[in-house]
């Protein structure tokens, strides 16, 4: 028997150690070696940067992050989508209907402060647990910097609207406009350093599907605030014209609010789904750490 298939040979794996490319248990093979099930280098796998090595806590929180991130979406979008339907039945059947009674209760709940306060704080704690550090941060320099840019910017992104409220009736309408318009720019950049500092992270998986999902939501969720600012510019631009006599421009805000809702809804969709895909590997990412790590 050749002395490199002994079973003390140091180079024989002896913990239960998944294949990054196909998860079979690299278990009992040689570093040297390739994968019985695939063919790929059993190197590969043992990479220390990986994530599946990483802090498990951690891994823990970024995944918890992710899940209540998800859970606010699902809160928000049937939110959303029963305030659509009372209205469609309030219309349908008249203002007279127990649905027209349905849609201004909703209307009430979505405009009132208290829903406001509680969508801010599950945001906050959501993002506060997919941006804390790990304890041994090894990512690039360029993840680290994602990660502060993101740490700031969400802080900003989640206040913003108070401060845009706490000022209304102070300052006049456009200068709220000229600060909502800041908001939103705040939130792209916000949400864009996010997704870079996820894009970091999936370098450690690895996975190349991963890899090329988070950098299409890096740019598509952003692509959501974006047209957020171009409605505020446009109504910004409608009360200059309107100062000036021309009233054009209430028209150019109204068909340009609906020429972009649909594309805007496509990219939430998307950028929502790919949110789904990275919570679902990162989920299989703390399974393999606890096969791992033995916990």
């Amino acid at each position: 028997m050749p002395a490199d298939v002994h079973a003390d040979d140091p180079r024989r794996l002896t913990a239960n150690i998944p294949c990054i490319h196909c998860g079979h248990n690299l278990r009992g093979v040689l570093l040297t070696e390739r994968c019985p099930e695939c063919g790929q280098a059993v190197a590969d796998s043992t990479r220390t940067t990986l994530l599946h090595f990483a802090e498990l806590k951690w891994l823990r929180s970024l995944t918890r992050g992710l899940r209540l991130l998800l859970i606010y979406g699902c809160c928000r979008a049937a939110v959303v989508g029963l305030r659509v339907l009372t209205a469609w039945l309030t219309v349908t059947l008249g203002t007279d209907s127990w649905f027209s009674e349905l849609d201004m209760a909703v209307q009430r709940m979505m405009a009132s402060a208290g829903t406001a306060a509680i969508w801010t704080a599950w945001q906050a704690v959501a993002l506060w647990f997919m941006v804390t550090p790990s304890p041994s941060d090894i990512s690039s320099e360029r993840g680290r910097f994602a990660r502060r840019i993101a740490c700031g910017g969400l802080a900003l992104h989640l206040i913003w609207p108070w401060v845009v409220d706490s000022l209304s009736g102070v300052i006049s309408p456009t200068a709220l406009l000229v600060l909502a318009i800041a908001g939103s720019v705040v939130s792209m950049v916000a949400f864009f350093a996010l997704f870079t500092y996820a894009r970091s992270l999936t370098s450690r998986v690895p996975s190349a599907h991963l890899s090329l999902l988070t950098g299409f939501a890096r740019w598509v969720v952003p692509v959501y605030y974006v047209r957020i600012a171009v409605i505020q510019a446009m109504t910004l631009w409608q009360i200059a014209l309107t100062q000036t006599g021309s009233g054009q421009g209430q028209l150019w805000v109204d068909r340009a609010s609906h020429l972009s809702s649909g594309p805007a809804l496509l990219v939430a969709g998307l950028g929502w789904a790919c949110a789904v895909v990275i919570y679902v590997r990162l989920c299989r990412t703390v399974r393999t750490a606890r096969v791992v790590q033995g916990a």
